[in-house]
C-alpha cells in the first residue's frame, strides 16, 4: 500500500499523520497491512481519535451497535474528495482493469442464453460498466469481485442457468448492482471465516486490533 502525505493539507483539514494513515488503511481495505503495522509499531490511533475523525466527517460506521470494528468502518465521500482523488486511488483502481478483466469475463459461460440473449454479453459494454463499478465501490478488491462472480455463476450452473442475469446487467442494471451485493456477501463471509492475506487467525487479529485502541 502506498500513501502520499501532504503535510499542508493535513494541517488545513486538522488531521494528524496517524489519523490520515488510519483512514487510508480503511479506504484501501488493507486490514492485513494494518495489523502488521500495529504489531510492529504499536498503537496507531485510539478510539477518541476515531471519534474526532468521525466528528469532522471523514469516517463513519455502517452499524452503530458494532462500533469501531474494521469491517464496520468506512471513509466518507468528503475524505475521498479532500484527500484521495487528488492523490492516490484505491488499490483496485490503481490496478489496470485490462490486466484482470479477461479473468472475470472468462467466468461467464459461452453459448448460454437467458431470455433469448447470451449471458456472456458484449465485452466492451462490460468493461465500461466494470470501470464505473470499481470507482463507485473502491472497498471491493479484484479478488472479492472474482469470487463473488464465481459464486453467482456456479449457483446458476446448478440451476441449469435458468433466469441467469446477463454479465453487463450483473454489474449494474438501472442503478442496482447484483455484483455489489454479491461482493458485500463475500466480504462478510471473509470476515467471518477470516480468510485474509497473511493467514492471520481471527482471534489473533482481534487481539492486535483491540490493542491499537488501548
Amino acid at each position: 500500500m502506498i500513501v502520499n502525505v501532504d503535510i499542508e493539507k493535513l494541517i488545513k483539514y486538522r488531521l494528524d499523520i496517524n489519523q490520515y494513515l488510519f483512514c487510508s488503511f480503511i479506504y484501501q481495505q488493507s486490514k492485513p497491512e494494518l495489523l502488521v503495522y500495529i504489531e510492529m509499531f504499536g498503537t496507531l490511533i485510539d478510539e477518541s481519535s476515531m471519534e474526532f475523525i468521525r466528528s469532522i466527517g471523514y469516517l463513519d460506521l455502517k452499524k452503530e451497535s458494532e462500533r469501531y470494528r474494521f469491517a464496520n468502518m468506512f471513509v466518507t465521500d468528503l475524505f475521498v474528495e479532500d484527500f484521495i482523488e487528488k492523490s492516490i486511488p484505491s488499490k483496485l483502481i490503481s490496478e489496470k482493469l485490462e490486466d484482470w478483466f479477461d479473468e472475470w469475463f472468462d467466468l461467464w459461460p459461452r453459448g448460454i442464453k437467458s431470455g433469448g440473449y447470451l449471458v456472456k454479453s458484449d465485452k466492451q459494454g462490460c468493461i465500461t460498466k466494470m470501470g464505473k463499478f470499481i470507482k463507485k465501490y473502491p472497498e471491493y478488491t479484484k479478488d472479492v469481485i472474482i469470487r463473488a462472480t464465481k459464486d453467482y455463476v456456479n449457483f446458476m450452473r446448478m440451476k441449469q442457468y435458468n433466469f441467469m442475469q446477463l454479465a453487463h446487467y450483473f454489474i449494474d442494471k438501472n442503478g442496482i448492482s447484483n455484483l455489489g451485493s454479491s461482493c458485500e456477501d463475500v466480504k462478510c463471509r471473509l470476515e467471518r471465516e477470516d480468510i485474509i492475506d497473511l493467514k492471520i487467525e481471527d482471534d489473533y487479529s482481534r487481539d492486535i486490533f483491540t490493542k491499537s485502541l488501548n
